[in-house]
């Protein structure tokens, strides 16, 4: 994997638990005190849209990267933006998106970064802090106990990535891009490498997919679908 910032060293984990620590003591001070849930809901949807269109403002104007390529199509966009709803419009459908695309996504960006600049880079911060607060949010949002994932809600996060996939094929297919790695498999190394030659590597990758998300799911298959906030 190529970054600057050495895997699991001690910057690197110590990133990776400030994102915990600040999902679990966000929902703490909201089981503590409910008035403030509303307020800081707002806040971490605040945080996390500035965040997101800073990266799309440095990668446009810093980078000078083609508007084509950053679309915001990839997993980790669109986990960020239903997070940001899920935050303001707290429901079930969107918590339930927000749960297994960032946590699958987000997460997995964070723990295997591929980064390119010093870890005191703009882009860089950007990148831990943007994929940090989708994370964040999203523990804070289960950990305040007031909504949790419906049982089988996983097939219904695995047929909408499904059919944002088949939308990010078109797109791929029309402005030449490669969104969700759907035309060829990612210039460095990564889990695609071992799962053989396209297109088989998307179904490999698909079913990986549906096995994270039925993980995910198994600790609230038994869950009532909780009150709205």
């Amino acid at each position: 994997m190529h970054t600057k910032v050495p895997l699991f060293g001690p910057i690197h984990l110590a990133i990776l638990a400030s994102v915990v620590l600040l999902g679990l003591v966000s929902a703490w001070m909201v089981r503590r005190k409910p008035v403030i849930g509303r307020p800081l809901r707002w806040v971490f949807a605040i945080v996390s849209s500035i965040l997101g269109l800073s990266w799309y403002l440095l990668r446009y104007t810093v980078l000078h990267s083609p508007l084509r390529w950053d679309l915001p199509l990839e997993v980790c966009d669109l986990a960020l933006w239903i997070t940001v709803a899920a935050l303001i419009y707290p429901r079930q459908r969107l918590l339930e998106l927000a749960y297994y695309w960032g946590l699958t996504g987000a997460s997995m960006a964070l723990v295997t970064p591929y980064l390119t600049a010093p870890l005191t880079s703009l882009s860089s911060l950007t990148f831990f802090a943007g994929h940090g607060m989708i994370v964040a949010s999203v523990i804070f949002l289960l950990g305040t106990g007031r909504m949790r994932p419906s049982p089988g809600s996983w097939r219904f996060a695995l047929l909408v990535l499904n059919g944002i996939a088949l939308v990010d094929f078109c797109v791929d297919r029309w402005l030449g891009t490669n969104y969700m790695y759907l035309l060829r498999k990612p210039p460095i190394a990564s889990l695609l490498s071992i799962m053989g030659p396209w297109p088989w590597y998307i179904l490999a990758a698909d079913a990986l997919a549906a096995a994270l998300f039925l993980g995910l799911q198994w600790p609230f298959r038994r869950a009532d679908v909780s009150r709205p906030y």
